[in-house]
């Protein structure tokens, strides 16, 4: 199945299984001018995404670490007075 998301940093097209991917290529590549846009829209795209959000990057991987590091010191706490 294929999905198209809207959005700055969304991704025109995905497959979830190989023939799936090959067909929707395939449909791409059929249509010039939807091919023409995407490759014309791509960097714009790319640059207003999260991945190029470097600061916003960082404070979620300090979250992730803080939580990983709090749970960790969950499991490793023995529980007294069992």
């Amino acid at each position: 199945m294929s999905i198209e998301r809207e959005g700055p940093a969304s991704i025109e097209v995905a497959a979830d299984a190989p023939e799936q991917f090959v067909r929707v290529a395939s449909e791409l590549a059929m249509d010039v001018e939807r091919l023409l846009k995407l490759r014309r829209e791509m960097r714009d795209r790319l640059h207003a995404s999260v991945l190029l959000n470097h600061r916003a990057f960082a404070v979620r991987l300090e979250r992730a670490f803080g939580e990983m590091a709090a749970e960790r010191e969950r499991r490793s706490t023995p529980v007294t007075g069992l």
